[in-house]
């Protein structure tokens, strides 16, 4: 069991994304399969490029000297303006 006050969830930098990438693209491969762990990080990779993208919304927990991604939405959809 991890001790959650030694666990610190902040914004990934930059520096991290190689590392968050290996990360997602390792545990996806072992369930799922190499060719849906590329797909997942390279889903990843895409959505960091994207307008849309929300550095603060893209974490990584930190234990100690360990960085463990969190599984989650980088990005939010364009907004549309309807008009009646």
């Amino acid at each position: 069991m991890i001790d959650k006050s030694k666990v610190i969830i902040r914004p990934e930098t930059p520096s991290e994304y190689e590392k968050v990438n290996d990360i997602i693209y390792k545990a996806f491969s072992e369930q799922h399969g190499n060719g849906i762990g590329n797909y997942i990080m390279e889903h990843f990779i895409n959505e960091r490029q994207k307008e849309t993208f929300i550095p603060e919304l893209s974490l990584v927990a930190v234990l100690l000297s360990e960085k463990l991604p969190f599984m989650k939405r980088t990005s939010l959809p364009k907004m549309v303006k309807i008009h009646n």
